[in-house]
């Protein structure tokens, strides 16, 4: 899938279609540049048996959430299987973790593992680091999450239409 040009100044509705292109690929986005190096990594370790030679950073999203529950596990079994220490970095989401990895020498030791924020970045900035889609290349899926809408049980709305309506008739009293 082709991502669509970086206009100038994103525009509203230019950002919402977006996040419809990158919500029908939002599974394969949370791992896209996850193990990115370890590819580079299974090459290395085919022409010289001392790879991994020190420790390994997996740069995630902040600590707490889901994906860095991901990261933990993930990085649990890359450092059993690989015999090395991988280590896993938090970092505040958004354009960190990307700002860190395109930085990082392309040898292997620098992973990153987060959502599809770095892929809107570029849309919502007027200055991010790095080119998504030139700089970063997907090696697996990690994890899948739905993302589920809830509401307080007081509003009485049983679907998104309801929702919406209930806000169209009370503008700003609901947060």
């Amino acid at each position: 899938m082709t991502p669509p040009a970086i206009p100038a100044r994103p525009t509203p509705a230019g950002i919402q279609a977006v996040l419809r292109r990158v919500a029908s690929t939002t599974k394969v986005v949370l791992a896209y540049c996850l193990l990115t190096a370890v590819a580079t990594a299974a090459c290395a370790a085919e022409t010289s048996a001392k790879f991994p030679a020190k420790p390994i950073r997996l740069v995630a999203s902040a600590a707490g959430g889901a994906g860095d529950f991901a990261a933990r596990l993930i990085a649990a079994e890359l450092t059993q299987r690989l015999g090395q220490q991988v280590a896993v970095d938090n970092r505040p989401g958004g354009v960190t973790p990307g700002e860190i990895l395109v930085k990082a020498q392309p040898d292997g030791y620098t992973l990153m593992m987060v959502g599809f924020v770095v892929w809107l970045s570029p849309y919502m900035r007027d200055h991010v680091p790095f080119d998504p889609v030139r700089d970063f290349l997907p090696v697996t899926l990690a994890i899948s999450s739905p993302n589920v809408l809830v509401t307080h049980p007081s509003l009485r709305v049983k679907s998104v239409q309801e929702l919406i309506a209930l806000a169209k008739q009370n503008p700003g009293t609901l947060n």
